[in-house]
């Protein structure tokens, strides 16, 4: 059996801490057990014994040498101070006096440095990783209406507006028995829901439900806010290869699915466009450009554009051709 010996740690001569320990126990594991009752840094302190330094790995047993008990100091490692140097103060030269004071360009820190190297480097390898990303928007008919809704796939529910009910004289099927408050970005009392109204995407009317906002829904930004439920009630897919939407049939006639396009962003009104983006990098190689962007960058220089206003006019339509010659034929 493992015998124990008694532990005592000073400090200037005074005891400080005392535990009785296995024999077995390292000076490491004891240093642990101080600097954890103790709320000392295990690398801020040394044991010692005759003034000696005791190794980590030593253990009690090889320091007791058959004694009941053991003493050992701890004395506290120096740590180091950052020095710190005077500035040097610099006196004007003669005609100097009077001159405004210039400030002096600030050395950039090395995360400074490395964000920067990095923001080069994606500027150059993958220019379209700057581009603002625009929202989802599909247009459906309500009530004989057009009216442009919000495809959001992190929304748990679809959405739509009091102004919205009102303006489609759906006032009568609000279910104040659901009502409530919606938490997101921001909160909005809920006034109730609407179990069943008919929307039209493409051809194909759908028993949808809504949550209705008191409050306009992103400050008036969209009427209607399709969400999850939907999208997993009619098991939607989305493309962001073919810029789709897809509902399956959801007869057993064998009909043609749904598939819709997204609204272009070109035809987006302003308040749903994403912000303007920053300004396009240098233009890099035309090898470094990633493929997509090499074949409508080709296409626009063969109409008789010139390679840098058409990469720039592509960094800003984000990839899309016919929004770059767009851009294009403004500022000809």
């Amino acid at each position: 059996m493992d015998s124990s010996v008694s532990v005592t740690v000073t400090h200037k001569g005074s005891a400080i801490f005392r535990v009785d320990a296995l024999a077995s126990s390292t000076v490491g594991s004891l240093k642990m057990l101080i600097s954890s009752n103790l709320q000392m840094i295990v690398t801020n302190f040394v044991l010692t014994v005759n003034n000696q330094i005791m190794n980590d790995a030593t253990t009690l047993t090889q320091i007791a040498k058959g004694q009941q008990a053991i003493a050992l100091e701890l004395l506290p490692v120096p740590q180091p101070h950052p020095t710190t140097t005077m500035p040097t103060r610099t006196f004007p030269q003669p005609g100097q006096l009077g001159q405004p004071r210039q400030a002096m360009p600030r050395a950039m820190t090395e995360k400074e440095q490395h964000l920067k190297n990095i923001r080069e480097y994606v500027s150059t390898e993958c220019p379209e990783l700057f581009f603002q990303v625009s929202l989802i928007f599909i247009d459906v008919n309500v009530e004989q209406q057009p009216i442009r809704a919000f495809v959001d796939t992190g929304a748990q529910s679809s959405l739509i507006s009091s102004k919205t009910v009102e303006k489609l004289g759906w006032g009568d099927l609000v279910d104040p028995h659901f009502a409530g408050i919606a938490r997101g970005v921001g909160q909005s009392k809920i006034l109730g829901r609407i179990l069943m109204a008919p929307m039209k995407i493409g051809e194909t009317v759908y028993p949808c439900q809504f949550n209705v906002l008191e409050n306009d829904i992103a400050d008036g930004a969209y009427d209607i806010l399709i969400g999850i439920d939907f999208m997993r009630r009619y098991r939607v897919s989305l493309s962001m290869a073919n810029n789709t939407m897809t509902i399956p049939d959801q007869t057993t006639a064998g009909n043609a699915d749904t598939v819709i396009d997204f609204v272009p962003e070109h035809l987006l009104e302003a308040q749903h466009r994403p912000e303007a983006p920053v300004a396009a990098p240098r233009m890099p190689p035309i090898d470094k450009l990633p493929p997509v962007f090499q074949r409508a960058l080709a296409q626009l220089t063969a109409m008789g554009f010139e390679q840098e206003p058409a990469f720039k006019a592509l960094y800003e339509a984000q990839g899309d051709i016919n929004v770059a010659m767009d851009i294009l034929a403004r500022n000809t």
